[in-house]
């Protein structure tokens, strides 16, 4: 039995999990219980999981700032894509966002992630070339030099 539900405190370490899984390289480390925790407290009910009887094989971290939402490591395992189950994720945290009054969604991804592009483009999504994103890394009331590319 699948079933799509906003995730819970209990279900951060299979979020976690999941995420090391289908996208290693966007999460090193920089996710943790407490901030996720954090995450969900500040939005809570956007956030969705699907699983297929008690596993956990997909997961969308959603939120909003009050003007925008903001879709964040959205997974599915491998061996359950391609059966709709990240559309029901998206379907569900975009419901939770209209809830809210939220009308738009932005969804950032790394440029080399060509089947995340080629999902988003496949619900409607556009491809913006007028904007960049640019990421600081904050170190205490510091900023940190190096690289940051997360």
């Amino acid at each position: 039995m699948t079933t799509v539900r906003p995730i819970e405190l209990a279900d951060i370490p299979a979020a976690l999990r999941l995420w090391q899984v289908t996208s290693p390289l966007q999460t090193r480390g920089v996710e943790s219980e407490a901030g996720l925790e954090r995450f969900l407290a500040r939005n809570a009910g956007c956030s969705q999981l699907v699983s297929v009887g008690a596993e956990v094989v997909g997961v969308a971290i959603c939120g909003h700032d009050g003007r925008r939402g903001y879709l964040h490591h959205v997974g599915v395992l491998a061996a359950h894509r391609r059966r709709g189950l990240g559309h029901q994720l998206i379907e569900a945290c975009l419901a939770a966002l209209h809830t809210e009054e939220i009308s738009r969604v932005h969804v950032q991804l790394k440029l080399e992630n060509s089947t995340g592009l080629k999902f988003w483009k496949s619900l409607g999504c556009r491809e913006r070339k007028d904007t960049a994103t640019i990421s600081l890394r904050l170190k205490s009331n510091e900023f940190q030099e190096g690289r940051d590319d997360s």
